[in-house]
């Protein structure tokens, strides 16, 4: 928000690091990092999480900060429930997220439904 200061408090400042927004792999990598799994021996606690839709969560429109902040919310909710951490959690952290930022929200990017299961020729 570099517009938003005066310039002159600008000529006093030593360093200004710009800081480009990620594009959509930048942010799909944020996404699987946020999530990323530890080993055992890490002394912090693995979430429990179902398949994530990486490439869909790339798509949302927000920089690290606020993938972050998704994916704690999306973990306390997870908690809460007593649940895993689903997509449809964190597309519904995502969406208080953008809020949150008032930007418009578009309902179909927010919606999920759980794949239909698939059933194997063999089992039936």
């Amino acid at each position: 928000m570099k517009s938003a200061l005066d310039s002159a408090f600008l000529r006093r400042l030593r360093f200004i690091v710009n800081f480009p927004f990620p594009g959509v792999a930048d942010r799909r990598c944020l996404w699987e990092k946020v999530f990323l799994q530890r080993d055992a021996g890490s002394p912090l606690p693995v979430p429990p999480i179902e398949h994530l839709d990486y490439e869909r969560l790339a798509r949302l429109n927000l920089a690290g900060g606020h993938i972050h902040n998704v994916a704690l919310n999306a973990a306390f909710m997870a908690a809460h429930s007593g649940t895993k951490i689903t997509m449809g959690l964190v597309l519904e952290a995502a969406k208080a997220e953008v809020m949150k930022l008032d930007r418009p929200v578009n309902e179909a990017d927010f919606r999920w439904s759980e794949p239909a299961a698939t059933i194997c020729p063999s089992a039936a």
